[in-house]
């Protein structure tokens, strides 16, 4: 079982450190089920190539590549943004082998198949065809438009390009084209991510040659763009005119499902899309949710390919044709072998990038049995009222935050429906006139006929679903809701009460699938999908475990202890005064900053006790390398293997290095031009006991020693810190920040203590440790006595910091613990420590310096105080004045 501890969806994975099933599960058997047999190798292949900054492919690629990925970005709200490894591996791993490899799947999959079992039968195709399997909810939409911005750049920069221009971006029906609409009309998607690099970078007028593509919908197509075109499309658009159409009447209804989904309320045109699309004389096709590609017998696939096939017959070529899907697998549930790269859906949900499933213990569902009686709703009665109750916990926590928590119910037929939806609104008050009743087909299409009072009726069905997140519904009830044209967020809780036979093959990840985007990206903490039904459908989801899914379990008989507590503003309780228990914290500019002018008169040799001896190897070790980065962390070391196809150099690991401590240092990434060249003249002059060339092997396998890379970073380090961390002459005022000003945030209580303080302008105080806890309780108490007006609790969540210089001089921000108000208007701002470590003197001293310099701005005063547990323990505190005696500085 491979080993799992990145749980930051932003860091670099090893391939090893990759979620795998359980390997008792890989018997030559079913290994198709479980992993994409080409993934592995080809993720070792582009480790490696990431590591050694993206070489052998076009300028176009590489830059894209480091803008995209190595860049710091600003969102248009002004936050930061960061596109995810999945997101990045995904683009690296299509660029890498196209450009690198020029690899073709059906030819060259021996090259990488791990499973040893793979066929040329098992390639319908004759093209270019990768597949990227991301989980649900991961950012398929965003990958897609940096492979767009990328084959565009490529064609329209690289002389000898066989990439394009013109995409054809398909759908698999119209609600799911609803959504792709939102991103790419007018551009959106590209203009407002970081897509585009900005005018004038890498001297390419980027944004300006981007701007003339033009995105045409459906069949909205007037005239075409000579720079380049976007056809988002249902399949059926650029269906082939004289194909016969799928009919319900079939033996094998699956193509008339996928078709008749994606038919469904398009508007009739004299547009013949597929005409316009197959003369073009270039065209990328990328393909959405495309499971539905899973069998070359089907329409969806024969159009595809009849594109292919019209290219060639013109003496041209499909670019490439690029599919995405959480669940690309086949009818034998196996995966796509031309699967690429692989984000699966334990790893989305161990790094928080979705809902987390919830499900009861199992010895507590075997007690959820069918109740006699000839009501549907009687004989689930106690499915349903178990997860109304599970739904208000759910309800009330996001509704404090302005969010909507959603009940789904999953019934067996329209009639069984509406009774559901009748029990709801009559059993609980809060549910009335707020169920959304959607009858559907058996196959998950909603009803639909040709009268005029049926197709309003539809439009409303579909405007409320879609909508839910910000209408007055709380609950759903239908027949059956896992086909992906509903894909809200808001759900929580779900109850299915649908039976399962044998007949149907549904797949783990599209049973729940649908429902696991987040509510709230901006929360840090887990969100949960509470899940409960017949023990069928609890069996399907129970083999999501096959594929090392974690599915957290409570007791349903009890409530289960939350580890996340929501910190609000208490403007609900009757008894507190917000205005006057609110307390103004003095924002001060920050008293130190870098001055990177001075990268250039660097002087790291004086930190460099000793000159090293330069090691002498063998031949033989001279073919390999294996880097152990001391930079990321002076407490873990991290070893990455490097294949032997691999020629480093030490200008290389010059400019590996370089980039690391900028990262550590968290300096701008333009300085990379002033510190490579500091590093290199270091390396070559002064860090070896003689002289050294930078041709040289010797060198370069000497700078992947621990001790020389260590040597490196400490003399930088240091160097850069004391030459370029100054203080500022002049501290100002920058605002006076209101605690109850503050947004509700969630914070993880981890130590379990918590208070509800009277005295607080907060609803609850959450400590790090007990001593928290007994200290908010004195602060309570005081304010009680009229010592003191009242205190509130620092949390990170409230932006409320202090700069300082640590121990290594680098700069670190500082969180004191408490705020307390003063009858005359003064604050004192306390910090308390169980336990007391290097840096907290240095933090201390900085926040008296701080308080001294608010005092000047203000007609209040700011004090500080330093309470030491051990010291706090040794007398009963029941005063002010005794508190202020324990001050420790």
């Amino acid at each position: 079982m491979a080993q799992w501890f990145v749980a930051s969806p932003y860091e670099i994975l090893r391939p090893e450190q990759r979620r795998v099933p359980d390997l008792w599960l890989l018997t030559e058997e079913n290994y198709l089920k479980f992993l994409p047999p080409l993934v592995h190798k080809i993720r070792e292949k582009i480790f490696v190539w990431r590591e050694w900054w993206y070489q052998w492919i076009s300028t176009t690629s590489r830059h894209l590549l480091n803008r995209w990925f190595l860049h710091e970005h600003i969102n248009q709200d002004g936050k930061q943004f960061q596109y995810s490894f999945a997101q990045r591996e995904a683009i690296e791993t299509v660029i890498y082998l196209y450009e690198v490899e020029q690899f073709t799947p059906y030819l060259d999959f021996p090259k990488y198949d791990g499973s040893w079992q793979l066929k040329g039968k098992y390639f319908d195709e004759d093209w270019m065809r990768y597949v990227i399997k991301m989980a649900t909810g991961a950012g398929k939409t965003k990958i897609l438009s940096l492979l767009i911005v990328w084959s565009f750049f490529h064609r329209l920069y690289e002389a000898d390009s066989r990439l394009s221009k013109n995409f054809l971006v398909i759908a698999p029906n119209i609600i799911v084209l609803d959504r792709l609409k939102s991103d790419f009309e007018w551009l959106f998607i590209f203009m407002n991510d970081p897509a585009l690099p900005h005018d004038g970078w890498e001297w390419r007028e980027r944004k300006y040659d981007f701007s003339p593509v033009k995105v045409h919908l459906q069949d909205d197509v007037n005239s075409l763009s000579p720079i380049g075109n976007i056809f988002l499309t249902n399949i059926h658009r650029v269906s082939v005119s004289q194909d016969r159409v799928p009919s319900e009447y079939d033996d094998n209804l699956t193509d008339f499902l996928i078709w008749s989904r994606a038919m469904s309320n398009t508007r009739a045109s004299d547009v013949d899309l597929g005409k316009i699309v197959r003369e073009v004389d270039e065209l990328m096709i990328l393909n959405d949710e495309a499971h539905h590609i899973r069998d070359s017998g089907l329409s969806w696939f024969k159009n595809i390919q009849d594109l292919v096939y019209g290219l060639r017959q013109r003496g041209l070529e499909l670019a490439l044709h690029i599919d995405l899907t959480a669940t690309p697998k086949n009818d034998k549930w196996w995966i796509f072998p031309q699967t690429i790269t692989d984000y699966p859906l334990a790893e989305a949900i161990a790094q928080n990038i979705v809902k987390t499933p919830l499900i009861p213990k199992k010895e507590d569902r075997e007690k959820l049995i069918e109740a006699p009686g000839i009501r549907y709703s009687d004989r689930y009665k106690h499915h349903i009222d178990l997860w109304v109750i599970e739904w208000r916990k759910s309800h009330l926590e996001y509704e404090r935050n302005n969010k909507k928590a959603v009940l789904f119910v999953m019934a067996d037929d329209t009639k069984n429906c509406d009774e559901v939806a009748e029990y709801l609104e009559t059993m609980y008050p809060e549910l009335r006139d707020k169920v959304l009743v959607i009858h559907t087909k058996n196959n998950g299409d909603i009803n639909e006929s040709d009268s005029k009072q049926t197709q309003d009726e539809l439009k409303r069905l579909r405007d409320a679903a879609n909508n839910i997140d910000h209408n007055q519904y709380l609950a759903v009830v239908s027949v059956l809701m896992l086909r992906e044209w509903w894909d809200v967020k808001n759900v929580t809780t779900i109850v299915w009460l649908r039976q399962f036979t044998t007949k149907n093959q549904i797949l783990p990840e599209q049973t729940i699938g649908r429902w696991l985007r987040r509510i709230d990206r901006n929360n840090p903490e887990k969100e949960y999908l509470t899940v409960i039904g017949t023990q069928a459908f609890m069996d399907i989801v129970e083999k999501l475990r096959d594929e090392w899914v974690k599915l957290e379990e409570w007791s349903m008989w009890w409530e289960r202890a939350d580890s996340s507590v929501l910190i609000d503003i208490d403007d609900t309780n009757p008894v507190k005064d917000i205005q006057k228990l609110d307390i103004a914290i003095p924002i001060l500019t920050m008293s130190l900053w870098r001055d990177v002018k001075e990268i250039a008169s660097l002087q790291p040799d004086i930190y460099l006790i000793k000159p090293l001896v330069l090691k002498y190897y063998l031949d033989q070790e001279l073919q390999s390398f294996a880097f152990v980065s001391v930079f990321d962390d002076d407490q873990m070391i991290r070893e990455s293997q490097v294949d032997l196809w691999v020629v480093a150099s030490a200008r290389d690991m010059i400019d590996r290095y370089t980039k690391q401590l900028i990262k550590k240092l968290r300096l701008w990434t333009s300085t990379f031009s002033q510190l490579y060249p500091k590093i290199k003249q270091f390396v070559q002059l002064s860090l070896f006991e003689q002289e050294v060339s930078l041709e040289s092997k010797q060198l370069a396998k000497n700078l992947t020693d621990p001790i020389v890379q260590r040597t490196i970073l400490i003399c930088f380090e240091q160097a850069i810190n004391n030459q370029t961390i100054k203080e500022k002459d002049n501290i100002s005022l920058l605002q006076h920040k209101k605690l109850s000003a503050s947004k509700q945030f969630w914070i993880k209580n981890r130590s379990h203590s918590r208070y509800e303080p009277q005295y607080s302008i907060f609803n609850m105080v959450v400590g790090d440790s007990e001593f928290e806890i007994e200290f908010a309780q004195l602060l309570d108490y005081l304010a009680q006595k009229w010592e003191i007006v009242s205190f509130a609790k620092n949390y990170q969540q409230l932006n409320i910091w202090i700069d300082y210089q640590d121990t290594k001089n680098n700069i670190s921000h500082y969180y004191p613990d408490f705020f307390v108000k003063h009858h005359n208007g003064d604050v004192t701002i306390i910090e308390t420590k169980w336990r007391e470590e290097v840096n907290d003197l240095l933090k201390v001293k900085r926040l008296r310096q701080y308080c001294e310099d608010a005092s000047k701005f203000d007609t209040a005063k700011y004090h500080t105080l330093y309470i030491k547990q051990e010291d706090f323990e040794k007398i009963n505190v029941s005063n002010w004045e005794q508190l202020v005696f324990l001050d420790s500085i």
